[in-house]
Parts: structure tokens; sequence; C-alpha cells
């Protein structure tokens, strides 16, 4: 089991590079519509599936923190 700390930066770290990458160039790559891009090459055809997963990730981690977070709240009620 992850600890909510080490969670919670893992989602925070991510987002901030990941906010930082699309600030510095990735947007622009990500929103680029070359027309044929399977000609490119997987990563380019599929570049805002790919790209997007460091995001949902962000968002996966806070959601482990917040549910711990909740379920550890609830044992300690329960006396477990």
């Amino acid at each position: 089991m992850i600890r909510p700390t080490l969670s919670i930066v893992m989602s925070v770290s991510l987002a901030g590079i990941y906010q930082y990458l699309l600030s510095h160039g990735l947007q622009e790559y990500i929103l680029r519509s070359g027309g044929r891009d399977y000609e490119d090459g997987f990563i380019s055809a599929n570049r805002e599936g790919i790209f997007s997963t460091i995001g949902y990730m962000s968002l996966y981690c806070a959601g482990v923190t917040v549910g711990q977070m909740i379920f550890r709240t609830r044992l300690v009620k329960k006396g477990v």
C-alpha cells in the first residue's frame, strides 16, 4: 500500500511537470494536425492519448490519497 504522503507528492509532481511541458512546446506538438500522422509513426499518430496519461496518472495518485484518507478515518472510528 502506498503511503498517502508519497501519493500526493507524486500527484503534485506529475501535474507540475506535465504543465511545465505543456507550456514549453508539448501542447503545440499534441494539438498539431499534420493530416497524415499515421505515416510519422505510432507515437505521432497517438500523441494525444499517450501524453494525456501523464495527467491521468496525476489524478489517479490524488484519488489514491483521498481514498486512503477516507478509509483510514473509517477504520479508526470503528476501532479496527
